[in-house]
């Protein structure tokens, strides 16, 4: 998916626009998004948080329990109910893809919380699955690159090197939930 994109709820009174690629797109299949949306899973577009901006509107937040562990904050069109985004913290923003204006451009690269989907849920068999989070390496391919490129050059220049991965943004990976501590 290429930027930017844009997106908004079913009366139009919410728009946002992403001004870059998305991090990871996954469907989540546990109990809060089931809740959340009303059906199986939530299909999720999670960009940096940076590149969001709401363009109109002001969406309600409500910050469920989630039964993976801690907090979801999600937002909604306060006018029509349309639940926009999810997952969203200081490194990412979960948008739900059926708010994209062209949500054909949605590619899910897994599905994750697979424990808990519905035996009537089908998913595609091409796609990867885990049972709760995927590996940091699957959740953010480009940031597993980098940390691995940088402890290479750590091994052959003998220098320290940093971690790209701050448990907070091992937890914004997911978007729909956080990976535990």
């Amino acid at each position: 998916m290429s930027a930017p994109f844009t997106g908004g709820c079913a009366c139009d009174g919410i728009r946002y626009q992403v001004t870059a690629e998305p991090i990871v797109m996954f469907n989540c299949h546990c109990r809060d998004c089931q809740r959340a949306t009303g059906t199986s899973f939530s299909a999720v577009v999670y960009v940096p948080a940076k590149a969001f901006t709401i363009t109109k509107g002001s969406p309600r937040y409500y910050q469920p329990s989630s039964e993976s562990g801690g907090h979801n904050k999600r937002g909604f069109c306060p006018d029509c109910g349309s639940r926009l985004f999810g997952g969203i913290s200081d490194q990412g923003h979960g948008i739900n893809a059926a708010s994209l204006d062209d949500p054909t451009l949605f590619k899910p690269q897994m599905h994750i919380w697979t424990s808990d989907a519905q035996p009537w849920d089908h998913m595609d068999p091409k796609v990867p699955k885990f049972e709760k989070y995927a590996p940091q390496e699957r959740a953010n391919p480009s940031r597993a690159r980098a940390r691995r490129n940088r402890s290479a050059r750590f091994l052959t220049r003998n220098v320290s090197v940093i971690s790209c991965f701050s448990p907070a943004s091992v937890r914004a990976c997911a978007a729909a939930k956080k990976f535990p501590a």
